[in-house]
Parts: C-alpha cells; sequence; structure tokens
C-alpha cells in the first residue's frame, strides 16, 4: 500500500473492508475513524458504525455488531507471506489513515479522494463504485476476463462462502456477516466455489 496512487490506495483499502468484514456497503459508509468507532490491536482491527446508522434490520442483535478485521501474516517470515501481508487490512487501513490525513473533512471512515468533495464523507454509491474497480483491475491485471455484471454487494457472499470452505464455523460467519440465522445464509448469499471453478475450467 505503501507508495500507492491515493486512487487506488482507496479503492484497495475499500475493498479489503468489505471482503473481509462481509458487510453491507451501507454499513461501510457508515464507519468512523474517532475513538471508541475505530481501534486498532495487535492482532485485528474494531470498527463501529455511527450512532446514527440504522441498518437494514432493525434488532438489537445487527445494532449491536461491531465489525472486527482480523490481520493477515502480521509477521512474514518468507517473500509468499511478505506478498501476502500486502493484503493485510490493518496495514492499509494505517495507510490509508495516514495519505488522507492532510484533505480529511469527515470523521466517516471512507472520505472521496478527487474533485470537488474531496476529503468529505463517500457515499454508498461511491463504495460501491470503488468496490467493482478493484474487482476489475484484479481481473486486468491477472489477465483474465471480467464477469459482465458485477456488484459491490457480491462480497458478501463470496467472503462468506470462500470463509466457510475454509473451516469457519457457521455461526462465526454470520455473526460476522450480521445475519441472525443461517437461514439468511443458505438461502440467499452461498456459493459452491469449487463447482464455480470447475465451470469455468471446462468452459
Amino acid at each position: 500500500s505503501k507508495g500507492l496512487p491515493i486512487k487506488l490506495l482507496v479503492i484497495k483499502t475499500v475493498f479489503l473492508v468489505a471482503v473481509t468484514s462481509a458487510r453491507r456497503v451501507s454499513e461501510l459508509a457508515a464507519l468512523r475513524i474517532d475513538p471508541p468507532f475505530l481501534q486498532f490491536f495487535e492482532s485485528k482491527v474494531l470498527l463501529r458504525t455511527s450512532l446514527r446508522f440504522l441498518p437494514k434490520v432493525v434488532s438489537l442483535f445487527h445494532l449491536q455488531q461491531g465489525v472486527t478485521l482480523p490481520v493477515f501474516f502480521p509477521n512474514p517470515t518468507s517473500e509468499a507471506e511478505r506478498s501476502l501481508h500486502s493484503l493485510d487490512v490493518k496495514r492499509s487501513l494505517l495507510y490509508y489513515l495516514h495519505a488522507t490525513r492532510g484533505f480529511r473533512k469527515s470523521k466517516q471512515l471512507f472520505v472521496c479522494f478527487a474533485g470537488p468533495k474531496k476529503g468529505r464523507a463517500a457515499s454508498s454509491q461511491s463504495i460501491s463504485r470503488w468496490i467493482v474497480q478493484c474487482i476489475k483491475l484484479a481481473y486486468q491485471m491477472a489477465g483474465v476476463d471480467c464477469p459482465l455484471l458485477l456488484r459491490a454487494h457480491s462480497t458478501r457472499a463470496q467472503a462468506a462462502s470462500a470463509a466457510l470452505m475454509r473451516g469457519v464455523p457457521l455461526l462465526d460467519i454470520c455473526r460476522a456477516a450480521t445475519w441472525s440465522s443461517a437461514d439468511t445464509f443458505v438461502r440467499h448469499y452461498a456459493i459452491d466455489i469449487n463447482e464455480r471453478r470447475e465451470t469455468a475450467v471446462g468452459t
């Protein structure tokens, strides 16, 4: 993240927070940086939305859910681990906060980085656009055709399904994504990632 142009740093950070948290874009837009809404720890980052924010489902469960982002290879010992550490959301957030400090005009975590609204709170629409731009750029850099229909909201399904495939308990996934029951995930978000890969290889 260090040395990245501000646009790339912003879209990278937004994407990493989105895919690590599996939260809705509206929640990402409501995250704040002032204490106690943003706290850095050795093994994780804790974030909370503005007190005025109302989630899509208004319940005690949803109102009390903070965002916990684990670190990724915090102490890399090999070239491969150092490469993966570049995707550490804590690392990216620290660089992002430093880079936006000089023009920031809002306590919301994500702010506009250019134009007449530079430094002001980014809208949900802007954050959605940045996530899609980051995904398209990743496909482009990998030399792979990008899917025609890309939606920022798809990060919730992809992140949660990938976590399940790696053995993360379903209860923990639902808590992180603020689904009050596993039924919501299974019915509307679960993706068979292996099946998709096999289909892609066969085409």
